[in-house]
This record gives structure tokens, C-alpha cells and sequence, in this order.
């Protein structure tokens, strides 16, 4: 075992107490710990690769590759988020993009029903790229980051704020089929897990999310992805988006686990 000491700070060197550090691997096994009131934390790890997830509220998120092989110590900086104001009530939201699919003909599993939320944000790319155990499905969209980025919310239970939610539209017998189970947040590039496990890390539960349940798409098969603001996993009456908004649907093709990017 390799005793590894993890120090959390700010970007003045001060100590970040309650940070969430986690680690996951598919060979070790995943694991989670918290910084104390000095911005420390101490595992006992088995070594070899993990992927690193570092978080605190009010902090932006981090992803990082660790390879630990011997004892030693991280230090780990958190910048502070940049909250945008939320829309002000009675102003005008333009909606700036179209669905490639009519999605007021789907059929929305296990999240709010998106089909009336407004289109404000428009997907620019999608990369899927291979290997990673936290997963590698990274989108673009135009209210990821920037003053006009969608706010924040912290969900029951959550001791950290999420930003976004990613979703897939699958076809499934000639009926369009969608939901967002993906929860992302401020900082987190990508999540989902390879194009090869998409029907085990997005759609693994029969009661929550059938007839998605273990549907996994072939190689070439159309498949569709779509963002909304807030927590969407789960949330039906969607109270988990403060601003009830959500981006264009796309399509892509099912990509081989070599990945693909797709630009629009």
C-alpha cells in the first residue's frame, strides 16, 4: 500500500476544509474522502492509476490523473466559482437553437419533461474519446462557461453544487426514448464512460429508466445528446434547474470505443 496525504488550498495557499477528494479506478476500486479543518486527508491506496475528482463549495472542480506507486503527497489549488445571476423574472429568453429530432414526440424517462423547457443553449461539440475510469463524453455548449454560463444548484444530499445535466435520445423501436442521467459540475470535463458501456453507466436500473434499460447502442446507430440546467437525474417535477432551460438535441452517429468528435 501506498500511504498517500492530500492538501486542499485556494490560490493563496490557505487550506480548503471539506473538500471531496475521489479516486476511481476499474482495476483498485473507487474511493472518497474529505479535507479536515487543514485542508488534509490521508489514504491508504493500493498503487497504480486512478482518475482524481477534487471539489468544495464555491470551488471550481477538478479532474486529475494520479499514478501513485510509492508514499509521498498532492497538493491540489481550487479556484473560486464565478456564480452568474440567474435570468431576472419577466425578461425575454431567446431561443437560440433547433432540435434535430421532434422532441415533442419523445418520451421523457426519469427526468423533468425537457420538451417545453426553452432551448437556450446550442451544443457546438461533442468529444468521446476512449480509456479513463471516470469517463470521457465531453460536450460544448454555449452556456457552459462564461457570464451567461447557466447557475449553479446543490441538490439534497449534494455537499457540492452542479451545474448540468447530460442526457441521450435513443430510438428504441421506432419511437424516440430520452433522459439525462449524466450530473455535471462547474470544473468536471467529461463523465458517461466509454461509447462500449454507455447502457451500463447511463441507463442500469429496469424500473427507472425502461424501456433505455441496457439499450446499448451499436456502432453506427443515430443516437441524440442534449444539456439542461441544474440536476435533471431523477427530478421530475424539475425542481433540481433554477432557470428551466435546456440545449438543442443533436445526432450523432455511435462511435467505436476509439471515440469520435463531432463539431456543429
Amino acid at each position: 500500500m501506498a500511504k498517500i496525504a492530500f492538501h486542499i488550498q485556494d490560490g493563496e495557499t490557505k487550506p480548503i476544509a471539506g473538500a471531496v477528494i475521489r479516486g476511481l479506478s476499474a482495476e483498485h476500486g473507487d474511493w472518497q474522502g474529505t479535507s479536515d479543518a487543514d485542508g488534509n486527508f490521508v489514504a491508504d491506496l493500493t498503487p497504480g492509476h486512478y482518475t482524481g475528482m477534487v471539489g468544495a463549495a464555491g470551488r471550481v472542480s477538478r479532474t486529475i490523473p494520479w499514478d501513485f506507486k510509492d508514499p509521498g503527497s498532492v497538493i491540489v489549488g481550487l479556484d473560486p466559482q464565478v456564480h452568474p445571476l440567474p435570468t431576472p423574472a419577466g425578461a425575454t429568453v431567446q431561443h437560440v437553437s433547433e432540435d434535430m429530432i421532434d422532441l415533442s414526440k419523445a418520451v421523457i424517462v426519469n427526468s423533468p419533461d425537457v420538451r417545453d423547457w426553452t432551448a437556450t443553449a446550442k451544443i457546438t461539440s461533442i468529444e468521446i474519446v476512449p480509456g479513463g475510469a471516470a469517463g470521457n463524453t465531453r460536450v460544448e455548449f454555449t452556456k457552459r462557461v462564461g457570464p451567461n454560463c447557466w447557475p449553479d444548484v446543490v441538490p439534497d444530499g449534494w455537499d457540492g453544487p452542479l451545474q448540468y445535466t447530460l442526457g441521450m435520445a435513443l430510438n428504441i423501436g421506432g419511437q424516440w426514448y430520452a433522459s439525462a442521467p449524466i450530473e455535471f459540475w462547474y470544473g468536471l470535463d467529461a463523465s458517461g464512460g466509454p461509447p462500449s458501456e454507455y447502457a451500463m453507466n447511463w441507463f442500469y436500473a429496469p424500473t427507472r429508466w425502461a424501456p433505455m434499460t441496457y439499450h446499448q447502442p451499436a456502432v453506427g446507430e443515430t443516437i441524440g445528446f442534449f444539456i439542461c440546467a441544474g440536476d435533471c437525474r431523477g427530478r421530475i417535477d424539475g425542481n433540481g434547474s433554477p432557470v428551466k432551460e435546456r440545449s438543442n438535441v443533436v445526432l450523432v452517429h455511435m462511435p467505436t470505443n476509439a471515440g469520435a468528435r463531432f463539431t456543429f
